[in-house]
C-alpha cells in the first residue's frame, strides 16, 4: 500500500511510504484517530510558518510586490503582508474547514489544499504557480465604471486596457524538509515502525 499526500494547490511535494499488509492499514488512515487527521493536525500550521517566512522556509523568498500594488494595499490593507489582503485565502489556507479549505481523502491519498471556486479570478492558483496576465480591455460587469488603483490614486473609468504582466511565484501551500521529517515521524509512530 502506498500512502501519498498530494498538495491540491501547491507545488506537489510529496511523503510517501510503503507497506505490506493493504486492508487492515488502510482502514486506519481515514476516520477518527486515523493516520490523516494526525497529518491535518500538523499541515495547517506548517502552511502558516510558509506565510510567516514569506515563502523561505519552501527554500526562496517571495518576491516584493509591484511599487503601485505595495501602495494601493498599504492604503486598502495596512499592515497586512505579502499574500495577505482580506485575509480569506491565508485563512482556508491555514485553518481546516475555513471557506475556501479543502480536504479530502481519496483512498490512500490525502489532498489538501485550497477550493478554486471560492476565490475571486483564480487568485491562489496564480500566487502558487505565478501567472502571465495577458493586455485586455477590461470593462464593468454590474457598475457604471471601474475603479482601480493607478500611479498612487484611485481612478474611474468606463473600461480599462492594462498591458499585461507577470504575478510572480510565491507558493504558500508545500512541505519544508522538516515538516516531511515531521510527516514521517506520525507515521513511524502511528505504525509502531522502528527508525
Amino acid at each position: 500500500m502506498k500512502i501519498r499526500i498530494d498538495w491540491a494547490a501547491g507545488d506537489l511535494h510529496a511523503i510517501e511510504r510503503i507497506f505490506t499488509d493493504t486492508e487492515v492499514k488502510m482502514k486506519r488512515l481515514r476516520g477518527s484517530g486515523g493516520l490523516f487527521e494526525k497529518f491535518l493536525a500538523v499541515i495547517p500550521g506548517f502552511i502558516k510558518k510558509n506565510f510567516d517566512s514569506q515563502g523561505s522556509r519552501l527554500g526562496f523568498s517571495w518576491a516584493p510586490l509591484s511599487a503601485d500594488y505595495a501602495h494601493m494595499k498599504a492604503l486598502k490593507y495596512p499592515g497586512n503582508p505579502t499574500l495577505v489582503a482580506s485575509g480569506h485565502m491565508r485563512m482556508a489556507a491555514t485553518i481546516p474547514n475555513a471557506p475556501g479549505n479543502w480536504v479530502s481523502w481519496l483512498g490512500n491519498v490525502m489532498l489538501y489544499g485550497l477550493d478554486p471556486t471560492k476565490f475571486k479570478a483564480g487568485y491562489p492558483r496564480f500566487h502558487q504557480y505565478g501567472a502571465n496576465i495577458p493586455a485586455r480591455t477590461i470593462v464593468p460587469r454590474d457598475k457604471k465604471a471601474l475603479r482601480f488603483f493607478y500611479k498612487g490614486q484611485w481612478v474611474f473609468a468606463k473600461k480599462a486596457s492594462p498591458k499585461g504582466g507577470r504575478i510572480p511565484v510565491r507558493p504558500f501551500i508545500g512541505l519544508a524538509s522538516e515538516d516531511v521529517g515531521v510527516l514521517g515521524d506520525i507515521t513511524r509512530e502511528y505504525f509502531r515502525i522502528p527508525e
